[in-house]
């Protein structure tokens, strides 16, 4: 595989795509831009698809004809690996009420 694209969409109004990843011995080959189209595609029919990216990535979007605007985003970088953390209660965290 080189590369992968997601959406998430409610089917009827709108959809955010929250993941495009191409290997990088694949990359500025137009993968990422052919994934993205295919997803567009598909999603043609719903009056919003949003993303949001890192500030270097925006030329890149324009180009697929998406426009810059705010978004806000949390990260809990603890869990960027996609592994279980600790279940409340352990290692000094105190149980939700």
């Amino acid at each position: 595989m080189v590369g992968i694209a997601q959406a998430i969409s409610d089917g009827v109004l709108t959809a955010f795509i929250p993941l495009l990843e191409v290997h990088a011995t694949h990359r500025g080959r137009g993968v990422g831009s052919a994934l993205i189209r295919h997803l567009l595609a598909q999603l043609d029919h719903l009056y919003a698809v949003d993303l949001s990216c890192d500030d270097d990535l925006v030329p890149f979007y324009q180009r697929l004809g998406f426009r810059r605007a705010n978004a806000m985003v949390l990260r809990n970088y603890a869990r960027q690996s996609g592994e279980a953390s600790a279940s409340p209660g352990q290692e000094g965290e105190e149980p939700e009420e």
